[in-house]
C-alpha cells in the first residue's frame, strides 16, 4: 500500500519549507465530516414522521419571495420550506391540507407559535 504525504506549510528543523506527516490512503480519506443539521421530529396524526430543520436567513428570504408580501402566508411558507415528511419536502399546498393539530405541532417544533393556536396534544386544558 502506498503512503500519502500531507504537508502543513510549516518549516522543519532540517530546513525544508514544509513539515510532513505520512498517512495511509485510508487515513487521508477518513477526515471527519460535519454533522447533518439537527431538526425537531414530529409524529403526524397519520403516523408519518416530519422533521423541522433549523432555519437560516436564506430561508426567510425565500419565504418572503414566495408569499409576495402577504404576512399571514409568510409563517406557513417558512414552515413548508423547513419541513420534510418521511424525507420528502413538504409542499405549501400539502401543509394547508393538513389537520390543524399537525400544523400547530409543526409550528411548535419550528419555534413559530405566533398564530395563537396551541395543539390539543400539548395544551394544558
Amino acid at each position: 500500500m502506498d503512503d500519502i504525504t500531507i504537508t502543513d506549510g510549516t518549516e522543519t528543523p532540517s530546513g525544508t519549507d514544509q513539515a510532513q506527516t505520512t498517512a495511509t490512503p485510508d487515513q487521508a480519506q477518513a477526515a471527519p465530516q460535519p454533522a447533518a443539521p439537527a431538526g425537531n421530529s414530529v409524529t403526524l396524526s397519520d403516523g408519518r414522521t416530519a422533521v423541522v430543520r433549523r432555519g437560516k436567513g436564506r430561508d426567510l428570504l425565500e419565504a418572503a419571495r414566495r408569499c409576495n408580501g402577504d404576512a399571514s402566508q409568510a409563517q406557513f411558507e417558512i414552515l413548508s420550506i423547513l419541513t420534510t415528511v418521511n424525507g420528502q419536502p413538504l409542499a405549501y399546498e400539502d401543509l394547508m391540507a393538513m389537520d390543524i393539530e399537525d400544523v400547530t405541532d409543526l409550528m411548535i417544533a419550528s419555534g413559530s407559535t405566533s398564530s395563537g393556536f396551541t395543539s390539543p396534544a400539548t395544551s394544558s386544558t
